[in-house]
């Protein structure tokens, strides 16, 4: 990405919205083995609006937006490229795309114990009008004792020569 900007966060309605702008370029290996760059594209003002919930561990989301306003087409070298064909046609995928995005979103389910180094508690996110709030409260897990690791410093104390 290139630019991010005009990032909205909306108290009451619970939704955030994000445009960005961003360079694509498409490299193709030719016949002869070697990389060539295929095109060179530029996606401005890429909208999406998305409210997102976290219900205990369980995560819903909804993208209501997912667009781009304009593509520009720097370079192709096979042969020509419409870019307003190419941004309708990205414009229907994202349409398309938005249902199985959200149904994915929707079924994320964050992990209570991290790595079995701490658990996570008091997941929240909030909403107000200009800036989003996350947040989750991490207890530290201590370290099991195991049978092999008291003999271990045992064995360590009875051999050691100060």
């Amino acid at each position: 990405m290139t630019n991010v900007y005009d990032a909205t966060f909306k108290k009451g309605k619970e939704t955030l919205g994000l445009n960005a702008d961003w360079n694509m370029k498409i490299y193709v290996e030719t016949i002869e083995g070697t990389t060539e760059l295929a095109a060179d594209l530029t996606f401005t003002k890429m909208i999406a609006d998305a409210s997102i919930l976290i219900d205990g561990y369980n995560v819903s989301g909804n993208f209501t937006e997912l667009k781009v306003s304009d593509i520009t087409v720097n370079s192709c070298a096979f042969g020509s490229l419409s870019a307003f064909i190419l941004k309708t046609e990205i414009n229907v995928g994202l349409a398309i795309a938005a249902a199985p995005i959200n149904k994915a979103l929707s079924s994320l389910v964050i992990p209570e114990t991290i790595l079995e180094v701490f658990t996570l508690s008091d997941l929240v996110i909030d909403y107000y009008d200009g800036f989003l709030f996350c947040g989750a409260t991490p207890t530290f897990i201590a370290p099991k004792m195991t049978i092999e690791r008291m003999l271990g410093y045992v064995i360590h104390d009875l051999f050691t020569v100060e």
